[in-house]
């Protein structure tokens, strides 16, 4: 019962410094997704969890965590930041769209005819990003890189005929996550 009694008021007094902190909620479009933004500052505004979960233009479900270390001017009104998480995705698509990522390991310059249907992402991911908070409104709007270094797996397929084969590819779209969000600030 003390064990309970303790975790209860650990609980409550980290669910209360966590909604002391300032946050964010916004829409970020990507080369390459559209995603609702979640930004969650910690440690007195010096760091911040950024959430994102959305759907990319490939058919596929992703989401990626960041922590990100901050720098602001003193102004406050320009920020930037920049930090690493984790990324994945699903996709009920496939991957054959992928530019000249097919290539045989025995012969470079032979393509392998095969691809992925149906597949899990999963990697790392990094962020960079440029802030601007617009004065007297609580709004933000920031320019950012946030690459997800990873790999594809799932089932190969080759011209519609499933292989059953379990197959594993470098996640090409992950690269080209340049993005733009406008977030509204909840202080």
């Amino acid at each position: 019962m003390k064990k309970l009694l303790f975790l209860t008021i650990t609980s409550f007094f980290y669910v209360l410094s966590i909604t002391a902190q300032p946050r964010a909620i916004g829409l970020r479009l990507g080369a390459n997704s559209a995603e609702l933004t979640f930004h969650q500052l910690l440690n007195s505004e010096e760091n911040l969890l950024e959430f994102d979960f959305g759907t990319s233009w490939h058919g596929a479900l992703q989401g990626a965590i960041t922590y990100n270390w901050t720098s602001s001017t003193a102004s406050g009104d320009w920020t930037t930041y920049a930090g690493f998480g984790i990324g994945g995705s699903y996709s009920w698509s496939d991957n054959s769209w992928y530019p000249g990522l097919t290539l045989s390991s025995t012969n470079p310059t032979t393509k392998v005819n095969w691809y992925l249907k149906q597949y899990w992402t999963w990697g790392v991911s990094g962020m960079v990003a440029v802030e601007y908070k617009i004065p007297n409104l609580p709004i933000a709007v920031s320019l950012d890189y946030r690459p997800l270094i990873g790999f594809d797996f799932g089932t190969k397929e080759n011209a519609g005929n499933k292989n059953g084969n379990f197959g594993i590819m470098y996640h090409v779209p992950g690269l080209w996550n340049f993005g733009v969000a406008a977030r509204f600030l909840l202080r």
